[in-house]
């Protein structure tokens, strides 16, 4: 065996040492890297599929929810719970004539109205009238009675009983004004948000 024979294995072991460094650093610098992308593509993909049939059926369903909401409007509306009037002002007129008659048929007396700021709630518009009016208790049971069970729904708030020893009708010497009970109330309503 000679020095050149002996070399020139060394040079074909080292050709191939070489190349296979070659190849294992192209596999290493570029394959790999491109494998772990193609992977986390895929899996992203695969996320994204999920999500896009998961807002198809979102919006498949709209139309079923949207009828589902009309009906539940409808049945709302129907049900009497709310004023069937187109505007605020109508609403708070209805309101008031309301609570005039509900006093006048009573027995009672209505002193005065007062329109209170509307307030919107989650959907909702709360109106009110601030009510000041005076009866005899039987009167006043009725009164409170009638208005808290009509519809469209009244709920009273904010309510201020005053007896005739108060100073709200002692003074004339009346026996009818020393029975009277002096009401200051605010009555509320709500209707649907008229923006909708």
């Amino acid at each position: 065996m000679t020095f050149d024979n002996f070399m020139s294995k060394q040079k074909k072991i080292l050709a191939l040492g070489l190349m296979i460094l070659v190849i294992l650093s192209i596999t290493i610098g570029i394959v790999m890297p491109m494998v772990r992308d193609y992977y986390a593509n895929k899996q992203a993909i695969e996320q994204l599929q999920m999500q896009l049939q998961r807002y198809s059926n979102k919006v498949a369903s709209r139309a079923s929810v949207i009828a589902q909401a009309t009906q539940l409007k409808s049945t709302i509306v129907n049900s009497g719970l709310f004023s069937t009037q187109k505007s605020v002002p109508l609403v708070l007129a209805e309101l008031q004539e309301k609570i005039k008659t509900v006093v006048a048929n009573a027995g009672g007396e209505l002193t005065s109205t007062q329109n209170l700021t509307q307030k919107p709630i989650d959907g909702l518009i709360k109106l009110g009238i601030n009510a000041s009016f005076s009866g005899k208790i039987d009167h006043l049971k009725k009164i409170l009675y009638e208005l808290e069970s009509a519809k469209p729904y009244m709920i009273i708030e904010n309510i201020k009983i005053y007896g005739a020893g108060s100073g709200h009708g002692s003074a004339t010497g009346n026996i009818d004004a020393a029975n009277k009970i002096f009401v200051i109330a605010d009555i509320v309503t709500y209707i649907p948000s008229l923006t909708e």
